[in-house]
């Protein structure tokens, strides 16, 4: 599943539970055609109005939380 700004399903509705492979590309250029064509899908992470794309990494490290959320991950209890 690529990560793309423009289109695909929101990451919350897809089902990320099943064996995947994630692809973000880069900040300039997006997932490069020949990699783009092997993709099942596309997921879109939600934005706030006004932002046109998250960095790479933040955008890969919010779909790795989502699918990590759907996977049943719970955070370790805060320490105090």
């Amino acid at each position: 599943l690529g990560l793309d700004a423009e289109g695909g399903g929101p990451a919350h509705e897809a089902d990320l539970t099943r064996p995947l492979v994630l692809v973000g590309g880069g900040e300039d250029r997006g997932i490069p055609p020949h990699i783009a064509r092997c993709l099942t899908g596309k997921l879109r992470l939600p934005m706030a109005e006004g932002v046109h794309s998250y960095n790479a990494a933040v955008a890969l490290g919010l779909a790795l939380y989502e699918t990590a959320r759907q996977r049943g991950f719970s955070a370790p209890a805060a320490r105090g």
